[in-house]
């Protein structure tokens, strides 16, 4: 969080719209109770749309772009340190793996340290699954699409 990074706001009077503004200023101290800090947007509003009160969403943008793994952020498991659960082996099992993060963009999740690339992790039921437990991989392409069972209507 720093001074000038570009910011993309919603707000919810007007969800067809989007403003766009810069952090002006970052406060320098977080409250301890809620681990959150005040941050300053400035956004031009020449018509003057934008009110006290508005209930908004913001984005920003770091400006940076970094070539990395991502993965759902439902996948990251809570807890001291983050860390998912991977498959490995011959069976398959699941073993727990802490990972290091990065930025966050809607429901994905950068993965800096941790995991490589062709890495399997576990992304629905990874709550369910302990450490060395035997799975069965479903591949993605079950998971996305399943046809409609036939009706016959007739007796």
């Amino acid at each position: 969080m720093k001074e000038g990074l570009d910011a993309e706001i919603h707000v919810d009077a007007f969800p067809d719209q989007v403003f766009h503004g810069k952090v002006s200023r970052v406060a320098p101290v977080l409250d301890e109770v809620t681990r959150t800090g005040d941050v300053r947007i400035d956004i031009p509003n020449p018509d003057r749309v934008l009110k006290p009160g508005m209930f908004t969403r913001v984005s920003l943008r770091s400006g940076e772009h970094r070539s990395g793994l991502v993965i759902p952020i439902t996948a990251v498991l809570d807890g001291q340190r983050p860390s998912v659960m991977v498959i490995e082996g011959t069976p398959p099992l699941a073993q727990q793996r802490i990972i290091e993060t990065g930025a966050t963009e809607g429901d994905l999740i950068e993965v800096t340290l941790g995991l490589k690339e062709g890495d399997q992790v576990v992304t629905l039921g990874n709550r369910l699954v302990t450490p060395g437990q035997a799975v069965v991989v479903v591949p993605r392409k079950e998971l996305v699409k399943r046809e409609q069972p036939e009706v016959n209507d007739t007796p």
